[in-house]
């Protein structure tokens, strides 16, 4: 059998970057690279600071999640902040209580309305009185058979002396009887329409006088009206200033208690700034970035180192020298294979023909 036939010395042979290798000479085996790192937990921060942690809890469900919450105060911080609290409270229900009152239900204004009321109603009365002068025609008509009655006495005794006068100068039945006769009845028709008049005038002085006096009436209880409704007006007044005080204080207070408000808030909004402010999630995301970072830079590292230790390998094992076996079958190679390729009817062809 030939050499290079299936079965031969040289059938494990290969020819690799020109040179013949032996199938027991392999080359460095790839790199076997470890499994990429696993995912970083993110660290637990404690800001003792700001009184904040960022910590990673369990939950009943077996599940983890990231809490992040206030540190306990301390003595001092809680009593602070119990006081924000309390001030806080106490303002928000004086504030309540101030914006219930109301200055108007404190004073009442119902006696000053009252003295308005009567006294417009007396005056009304008052006025309807200036002109009650009772039954002047009564009084003229009672002036008048006064005057009457006196006037029927003295003419009765004037005609009486007249008569006797007449009679005792027998001038009864005479001319001058008759004319001193007529005359007396003439001055009686005369006196009688005086007394009339004077019944009129009367009755017209009457009634002046009784307007003078229900108005001098009037005037004095218009004075005393005057001086009631001064009175209901000065309280009327004070009281309203009494009020306009009380609401001006009523501000003040609800002013006053708006600060205590704002005091006790921004207390416990300072508490809450604070915690706020806290930088621990935000430091306990920084230090898991740089952790997943550091963790994966170390495995790229790794993996570069390994592939520069194969690729090294490789290369050494790619270029080194050949062996005194590799030369003498690298010069019988080159021999056999001009054998096999010469001419049939040449030495080298014959020889060919009976080693194959």
């Amino acid at each position: 059998m030939g050499l290079f036939r299936p079965g031969g010395i040289y059938d494990s042979w290969r020819y690799q970057g020109g040179i013949v290798r032996f199938g027991n000479d392999e080359p460095p085996p790839p790199p076997q690279y470890a499994a990429p790192p696993p995912a970083q937990e993110i660290m637990d921060v404690l800001d003792e600071v700001s009184g904040v942690q960022s910590v990673v809890v369990t939950t009943p469900d077996g599940k983890k999640r990231r809490e992040i919450k206030r540190l306990p105060r301390t003595p001092q911080e809680q009593a602070l902040y119990e006081q924000g609290e309390q001030l806080m409270g106490r303002a928000i229900q004086n504030i309540q209580d101030l914006y219930q009152y109301d200055p108007n239900s404190v004073i009442s204004f119902a006696p000053i309305i009252d003295t308005f009321a009567e006294v417009n109603e007396e005056r009304a009365r008052g006025l309807a009185q200036i002109a009650n002068l009772g039954n002047i025609q009564a009084d003229i008509q009672a002036f008048r058979e006064m005057r009457r009655s006196i006037d029927d006495d003295m003419f009765a005794r004037q005609n009486r002396q007249m008569e006797e006068n007449l009679a005792h100068r027998g001038w009864s039945r005479s001319t001058a009887g008759q004319e001193a006769r007529a005359f007396a009845a003439y001055n009686e028709n005369l006196y009688r329409k005086e007394s009339e008049n004077d019944a009129l005038k009367y009755g017209e002085a009457l009634a002046e006088q009784r307007l003078n006096r229900n108005t001098k009436a009037f005037a004095l209880d218009e004075t005393g009206r005057q001086a009631r409704l001064g009175a209901a007006q000065n309280e009327y007044a004070l009281r309203r200033e009494q009020r306009d005080e009380l609401e001006r204080e009523r501000q003040t207070a609800i002013g006053e208690n708006m600060n205590l408000l704002r005091v006790g808030s921004g207390i416990t909004g300072q508490d809450l700034s604070k915690a706020l402010g806290s930088k621990a999630p935000e430091i306990a995301n920084q230090t898991f970035q740089m952790q997943s970072t550091d963790a994966l830079n170390r495995y790229t590292a790794g993996v570069n180192a390994q592939n520069a230790a194969y690729d090294r390998a490789r290369y050494a094992y790619d270029n080194r020298p050949p062996s005194f076996m590799d030369m003498a079958l690298d010069v019988g190679g080159t021999v056999g294979g001009a054998i096999l390729t010469a001419a049939p009817n040449t030495l080298a062809g014959r020889i060919g023909q009976r080693i194959y």
